[in-house]
């Protein structure tokens, strides 16, 4: 998906600058978006969610509108992607979790 979401970009920019057609865009596009609407709905088979569509391959955009998701949003996204996290060992009697002994395991 990734590639060809950057694929898509990159068709966007040869048809800005005329190096193609409108109608080469348009078939070219057409086959781009189907890929990744069979690649997303593959995917979300696989995670039993469809929490990932649009974001695979937007991590920069995930990244930066992580903040303004509401947690339900948020929490179904990191149940799609998280299998568990295991806790590290930490000081004993401290009330605070520290973040640096939390170890992810991903499902993908």
């Amino acid at each position: 998906m990734a590639e060809d979401r950057q694929q898509q970009e990159e068709l966007g920019g040869l048809w800005a600058a005329k190096k193609i057609d409108t109608a080469g865009w348009l078939r070219a596009r057409g086959d781009l978006e189907a890929r990744i609407a069979q690649a997303e709905a593959r995917l979300a088979r696989l995670t039993r969610s469809d929490a990932l569509t649009g974001l695979v391959g937007n991590g920069q955009q995930l990244r930066a509108s992580w903040d303004g998701l509401d947690l339900t949003r948020q929490a179904a996204i990191v149940r799609a992607v998280l299998d568990h996290a295991v806790i590290g060992p930490g000081v004993l009697g401290a009330r605070a979790l520290d973040p640096d002994r939390v170890q992810p395991v991903w499902r993908l």
